[in-house]
């Protein structure tokens, strides 16, 4: 059996960037977090304005829990329009952020460090019942729609918890599957395969529909 072994490695460099080994152990951690974050297997060393962008991230990150907790994300519907007859045939889920302190954030100010953190695993589940949900209430109040789409993120689609939480949130509302749209991006398909396969095989027989952005 053939096992490759990789390493991120971050340097940190006396006296310049610590004079005692607690300064230089945690800026040499700040180096290596700049390391994973350019796909891993390469040493960076440590400057002064990683530190900076480092606390940036952590804030978002303890933000992003905090609005998990309150519930802070809304949902916008964007219709998806027929050219030929001028006929809404369904909507696009778009989410933005109700900030406490910055109002209304769009996806591009937390959707990479949701990634990073895996917490876009618990936002995606909230978005995606909630448009099922939402979905189901028009039909109710009379308002047809073919289908709602769903932006789905590539760790997202591949986490062990997807499967089960479309079939919670199809369930959950009495929803038939053909009715949800989900919306994947190409390097969903440059993933692990043999994940990635599954995944859609089972969404298939489902009924989901898929498309590719």
């Amino acid at each position: 059996e053939e096992n490759n072994i990789a390493a991120s490695i971050g340097i940190a460099v006396f006296p310049y960037d610590g004079a005692t080994i607690a300064e230089l152990m945690r800026n040499s951690d700040i180096a290596v977090y700049r390391a994973k974050a350019k796909s891993g297997k390469q040493y960076v060393f440590f400057e002064e304005s990683m530190n900076a962008e480092v606390i940036r991230r952590v804030t978002i990150e303890k933000e992003l829990r905090r609005a998990i907790f309150e519930k802070q994300f809304v949902l916008y519907y964007q219709p998806q329009v027929d050219p030929e007859n001028n006929v809404t045939r369904g909507v696009e889920v778009l989410v933005r952020w109700q900030h406490p302190e910055k109002g209304l954030v769009s996806p591009g100010y937390f959707i990479g460090i949701a990634e990073d953190t895996g917490l876009i695993i618990e936002i995606g589940q909230m978005i995606l019942l909630e448009a099922c949900t939402q979905y189901c209430a028009w039909l109710n109040q009379g308002i047809s729609l073919e289908y709602i789409a769903v932006n789905v993120s590539v760790k997202q689609f591949c986490h062990p918890n997807f499967l089960p939480a479309v079939k919670a949130a199809l369930a959950d509302n009495n929803m038939p599957a053909h009715c949800l749209e989900l919306e994947i991006t190409e390097s969903v398909l440059m993933d692990d395969a043999k994940t990635v396969i599954n995944v859609l095989t089972e969404l298939r027989q489902m009924g989901v529909q898929l498309s590719i952005d």
